[in-house]
């Protein structure tokens, strides 16, 4: 990975919607007190080339507000939820 635009509306391309796991080396980059994670210093990890993403594809939906809990929950009481790969039994 060479670039990293957060919500980048130009183009279709992966979303980060997930966790980080970092080294310690990273705190580094973080060298102001209100530095910006994903428009500062994931970008620098990108061009330095320090920065590698999973690409996941299968079913991911994000649950940020209480429309998306809804929309979540819904699915599962359907029985139409994509993540349940599971049997009851």
């Amino acid at each position: 990975m060479t670039k990293f635009l957060e919500k980048d509306q130009k183009k279709e391309s992966w979303i980060n919607g997930g966790f980080f796991v970092c080294e310690k080396e990273v705190f580094k980059y973080l060298k102001k007190k209100n530095s910006i994670f994903e428009s500062g210093v994931l970008n620098i990890l990108a061009i330095k080339k320090k920065l590698t993403a999973y690409k996941h594809n299968d079913f991911w939906y994000c649950m940020d507000t209480l429309r998306d809990k809804r929309h979540l929950n819904n699915l599962w009481f359907l029985n139409k939820a994509p993540w349940k790969i599971w049997n009851d039994k």
